[in-house]
């Protein structure tokens, strides 16, 4: 398998997910409380909040891992090496034929002329106050 495309990020992720686990259990045990109405939905907003972040966490994990696999597979098919192309000698001699073809197909539009003369007007100078 590849290197991990990128540590840093992976062990932030993993450090975030390691502080929030505690946070959601203690905000659970929370919703649990037999206290008012407000600070029990208060719980339980915060409880769902964290869920979600927990929730994109882990996504981010698993899409790193992804990338890593992706990685791997293209490491394997010989990246960053670009792709051999070896025809053999008649493909070879096909593709000059169709060189040399086009190049004179292109002859016909003749080529492009160079500038002769350029002409540059410039307007008043004004100071900037």
């Amino acid at each position: 398998m590849a290197d991990d495309v990128n540590p840093a990020l992976r062990a932030e992720i993993v450090g975030a997910l390691a502080k929030i686990e505690p946070v959601i259990e203690g905000l659970l045990d929370l919703t649990k409380i037999d206290a008012s109405v407000e600070f029990r939905q208060f719980a339980v907003d915060q409880y769902n909040e964290h869920l979600e972040r927990e929730r994109l966490l882990n996504s981010v994990l698993a899409d790193l891992d992804n990338v890593n696999d992706s990685m791997a597979t293209l490491e394997a098919n010989g990246y960053p090496a670009p792709i051999p192309s070896n025809p053999d000698a008649a493909v070879f001699r096909d593709m000059e034929q169709q060189r040399l073809e086009l190049l004179a197909a292109l002859e016909v539009f003749g080529s492009a002329a160079p500038a002769e003369t350029l002409t540059v007007k410039l307007g008043v100078a004004k100071d900037k106050a």
